[in-house]
């Protein structure tokens, strides 16, 4: 018995915010400096929340910023 294959399911990445404490940590960093790729690394694809980000960082920094904390902690 192999003790890699009983390890292969033990960890699940969880997308929402949900994951190790480093991940999270890297995902405050990046909703701070470059909030549209938090939102991009959240949901690894082109959304409407991607582009809302983009124009509020465009506009607005700081709501862009507030936008990016909401999508990647707050919503389910």
């Amino acid at each position: 018995m192999s003790s890699s294959s009983s390890n292969s399911g033990a960890r699940v990445n969880n997308r929402r915010g949900g994951g190790d404490d480093t991940e999270k940590l890297l995902i405050i960093i990046l909703c701070i400096f470059i909030p549209p790729v938090a939102v991009f690394w959240i949901d690894r694809d082109v959304t409407i929340h991607l582009i809302i980000n983009i124009l509020l960082c465009f506009l607005f920094y700081i709501p862009g910023v507030i936008h990016a904390l909401w999508y990647c902690f707050m919503r389910k």
